[in-house]
């Protein structure tokens, strides 16, 4: 915890009792460095080690009690009585002691500075410090740098999904602005595609609302996704390497809390539109497509924290639609997959859009679906099974598809968890 000049504009006594303040945080385990001008001789007493600076250079750097005798050794000695703070700074502000403190600052350069070590400057106004930094690794050992936490798993779980709820329900305007457009473009999409799931007339334009569908739960979850770590990245960093919880009891709590909110928004989405569209009025039927979007809101939502927790934001809001929008044209809707070249189908089997795709028109139109209602004239599908045939998408297979999800979804839960962990080891650098 660094503090600059924290106790400026107070009297002696506010003053004391903030130093005491932060002598109690250091004895719990935290490292406390204040930058003071002219402390009190009470004040000095409460500080372990000093650091003074002298003309950019360390005129000395270790323990309090040992400074005076160190400024002696050099001929600077401290009348008795006298503040060695102000002491100190009577040597330091003096130009006519530049050249006598030469034997101070190469004493401590001799003293404090050993093979093997950086020194960077750095010059912040005014003023100038050495700071001594020791060669590490790419990668430091966590454990070297972070407090161990003191509290069981669960209870840490416990408490950081009680507060990631906690704020989620101080931003409830967020919250119930996606619910509201959940439910007011699923009525915009009924009105749009009233009634056409049953007619083979319009079997392409109902497949062409199945799309809209995907793409919309697709971006509404893995769009707003993107802030839900970049907005406690700097708090979650600091605590954890306070030790306060574990990276696990984090990562499990965020997954947990956002999954409420995951669930609610396709379902209401897939509620509304699928029997306003005239999808077939058969339980299984609807089940099967809301468990494809509840996949699909998963797969959106963790590309959305993943990105967010990697990127900047301007970065994420380009890569999300950049990245993952492309795969859709190997789902097999604009183009058949065996009409594809033949170096561009190995792509198909990594594309998710096509197994959500698949997924949807098998739950509409496969398992014995049979005969469609046509209300025109001529219709080139009369029956669904020769409409799957057409597509590639022919026998029932659905639960395939579902499983190659859950494959997609727990790669992600994995990456999500390695993002988090290079993020607080990025900290680090």
């Amino acid at each position: 915890m660094f503090f600059d000049e924290p106790t400026s504009g107070l009297d002696c006594v506010s003053s004391y009792q903030v130093i005491c303040h932060l002598q109690r945080l250091c004895h719990d385990g935290r490292i406390v460095v204040c930058v003071v001008h002219q402390p009190g001789s009470r004040l000095m007493q409460l500080f372990d080690d000093v650091l003074v600076l002298a003309h950019g250079e360390v005129l000395y750097a270790g323990e309090q009690r040992t400074m005076l005798a160190t400024f002696e050794g050099s001929g600077y000695t401290c009348p008795q009585y006298y503040n060695p703070a102000d002491f100190v700074l009577d040597v330091c502000s003096e130009s006519s002691n530049t050249q006598r403190c030469e034997s101070l600052i190469s004493q401590n350069k001799l003293t404090h500075c050993p093979s093997g070590t950086n020194i960077q400057k750095l010059n912040v106004g005014e003023e100038a410090a050495l700071i001594e930094m020791p060669q590490q690794a790419a990668w430091p050992d966590l454990a070297q740098v972070r407090v161990k936490e003191q509290v069981g798993f669960y209870f840490q779980l416990r408490v950081l999904l009680r507060r990631h709820l906690r704020s989620m329900s101080r931003d409830m305007i967020a919250v119930q602005l996606r619910l509201i457009m959940h439910v007011v473009v699923a009525l915009l999409l009924g009105v749009v595609y009233w009634q056409i799931g049953s007619d083979a007339a319009k079997i392409v334009s109902n497949v062409s609302c199945l799309l809209f569908i995907i793409l919309f739960v697709f971006i509404g979850n893995a769009m707003p996704s993107i802030l839900l770590c970049q907005q406690d990245s700097a708090v979650f960093i600091r605590e954890y390497y306070n030790g306060w919880y574990s990276l696990r009891a984090y990562y499990i709590s965020k997954v947990l809390a956002d999954l409420p909110l995951q669930l609610t928004c396709p379902t209401m989405f897939i509620s509304i539109s699928y029997f306003m569209t005239g999808q077939p009025p058969e339980f299984e039927r609807f089940a099967m497509c809301w468990a494809v979007c509840v996949m699909t809101g998963f797969i959106g939502h963790f590309v959305g924290v993943i990105s967010g927790t990697l990127f900047s934001m301007q970065m994420s809001i380009f890569l999300v639609p950049s990245g993952t929008i492309p795969f859709l044209l190997f789902s097999g809707f604009f183009i058949r997959l065996n009409e594809l070249s033949w170096f561009l189908r190995p792509i198909c089997d990594f594309s998710f859009f096509r197994y959500i795709f698949e997924g949807l028109l098998r739950a509409i139109y496969g398992y014995g679906r049979g005969d469609l209602d046509c209300h025109a004239n001529f219709c080139y599908y009369r029956t669904a099974d020769q409409f799957l045939r057409d597509f590639g998408m022919a026998g029932d297979e659905f639960g395939w598809d579902m499983a190659v999800l859950g494959i997609f979804v727990a790669l992600l839960l994995f990456f999500f968890y390695v993002t988090v962990n290079f993020c607080v080891r990025r900290a680090l650098r």
